[in-house]
């Protein structure tokens, strides 16, 4: 009796055994059709987010409107219905003018059901765009014979128009976390202060080792698809030290979106040439004088007409070199016009009246240097116009080129951009390129702009080791190019444009691969 039961079980133990067999083997022939199933959504999905992300690159900008987004709907349609074989759907969900949905569960195929979203319906970039093809009941061979008959197999791609950062502004002082969970160096690194001051950001992003700071109802703005990139997580509007990941919200304060982007790397010094070589050394700067004529002074009426003095004042020319005492300007009648090359100002600058270079239309420029602590001060002038091009130019082409020094070399940023102001950099501030965390690093107070006059420095200001201040109190709307400093603050009730001298640049379509998987939405 006891041999023919343990028959009986072995009988029921190989019973059980072949169905689980069965049952595995269901499983994975039903797993390989799954696999192959979504490496064909894949395909199609990739190249759908990519056919639609190309529509959303639009020259001069990184603008993206409604209709950007709804033509990269159509478009992204339009390939998933020729990747399959079918005339373009038009039923329920479809029309990729819903500025809301986008395109919902549309129904491609008698199996297969797409979405395609645009930012307004998900949390993407801007300029992104999100495709999923999805057969939500995606029929089983084997494994419906043990009770499963489908499952929902989608697969999901977003394209996104990345930009490097064309910063703008630069501010590389680093964090200096204290143990209770601060930072001494919290709203420091970018500060816009006083009520009407307004830092009007038109073209550049903004990037800062630490925070950005708006006081006393001053205001920061960004163009559309630009954006802050900071280095601290800090909480909006108060500076205080918050959880990872916090940014700033477009408030009442006028704090721009913030992008985190820590917590390392610092945002690094590019570590431009400084220009080195000049053509002569002049004691005075009565020393420099030259005349005003020839091809290197401008001579378009509307720019002879602004350096023109008015009555009882005199314009003065100066040659390229090295200013070995201090460069004095006290009448605000005057006007002194810098000849084309490149400036070394041993004992700073004190301006009144007008100083102005590099005005004329595509010409080489000027380059100023100035050794660290010294001062260039021109809060009385009445006009600090450097590398802007004529009077009527208002355009990148017409700008100032690169000033040539002694060598007739062109001082200029590795992308090519013109340098007008600099400082050479504190070498114990710096590891490398990386800004050092150190209580000696407080940065220096060498580069001052503006004042009640006119300000216009087109081109780049690079100082690094330098906490540069934009003061200015003027009815007349200032510009600056790119500004790279240890830190920045504006004040004085003055409204300014910042301007990243490079152009808008083109974005890279790219495939994000941490937006994959599922109809859900994500953050590049």
């Amino acid at each position: 009796m006891s041999r023919k039961r343990e028959r009986g079980q072995a009988l029921v133990l190989f019973a059980g055994g072949l169905l689980g067999l069965c049952a595995l083997v269901a499983l994975a022939l039903d797993l390989s059709s799954v696999y192959s199933t979504q490496q064909t959504e894949r395909a199609a999905a990739d190249a759908a987010a990519l056919a639609g992300g190309q529509d959303l690159q639009q020259v001069g900008t990184r603008g993206v409107g409604a209709a950007e987004q709804q033509t990269a709907r159509k478009h992204a349609l339009e390939d998933l219905a020729g990747r399959f074989g079918v005339s373009v759907p038009t039923g329920d969900g479809c029309s990729p003018s819903n500025p809301i949905l986008g395109i919902r569960d549309c129904q491609l195929t008698p199996s297969l059901v797409v979405s395609i979203s645009s930012p307004s319906k998900t949390t993407l970039d801007p300029r992104s765009i999100q495709v999923t093809v999805g057969n939500p009941n995606f029929q089983l061979s084997f494994a419906r014979l043990f009770g499963q008959n489908g499952w929902n197999v989608s697969q999901t791609s977003v394209a996104v128009l990345d930009y490097g950062g064309k910063y703008a502004i630069m501010t590389l002082q680093p964090p200096q976390p204290k143990p209770n969970g601060t930072d001494a160096n919290l709203c420091k690194n970018l500060v816009v202060n006083g009520n009407g001051t307004v830092l009007n950001v038109v073209r550049g992003d903004i990037g800062t080792n630490t925070s950005a700071t708006t006081t006393l109802k001053g205001v920061i703005t960004l163009a559309d698809g630009y954006r802050l990139d900071h280095l601290d997580d800090l909480a909006s509007g108060g500076c205080s030290y918050s959880t990872p990941g916090a940014s700033w919200a477009r408030d009442a304060s006028g704090n721009p979106t913030g992008h985190h982007i820590g917590p390392s790397p610092f945002i690094q010094d590019p570590a431009y040439p400084i220009a080195n070589d000049f053509e002569g050394t002049y004691a005075t700067s009565s020393a420099g004088v030259v005349p005003c004529m020839g091809s290197s002074f401008p001579s378009d009426a509307a720019t002879v007409a602004l350096l023109t003095p008015p009555s009882g004042g005199t314009l003065t020319c100066y040659g390229p070199g090295i200013y070995q005492s201090k460069f004095i300007l006290t009448s605000n009648k005057d006007v002194a016009y810098l000849m084309p090359g490149a400036y070394r100002f041993d004992d700073g600058m004190k301006l009144g009246g007008t100083l102005a270079g590099g005005m004329i239309d595509g010409n080489p420029g000027v380059v100023l240097v100035f050794a660290l602590g010294t001062t260039l001060d021109p809060n009385n002038t009445v006009s600090f116009t450097l590398n802007t091009g004529s009077a009527t130019c208002d355009l990148d082409s017409c700008r100032a080129q690169p000033a040539r020094d002694a060598k007739n070399f062109e001082v200029r940023t590795p992308e090519g951009l013109t340098i007008t102001i600099e400082v050479p950099r504190d070498e114990s501030c710096f590891s490398g390129t990386d800004p050092v965390n150190t209580d000696a690093c407080d940065g220096y107070n060498t580069v001052t702009l503006g004042g009640g006059g006119s300000l216009k420095v087109a081109g780049v200001i690079y100082a690094p080791s330098d906490n540069i201040a934009v003061a200015g109190n003027s009815d007349t709307e200032g510009f600056v190019g790119q500004i790279i400093s240890w830190t920045v603050k504006y004040s004085g009730q003055g409204k300014l444009n910042q301007d990243y001298p490079g152009g808008a640049g083109n974005g890279v379509l790219r495939l994000d691969k941490a937006c994959s998987g599922g109809d859900t939405s994500c953050v590049p």
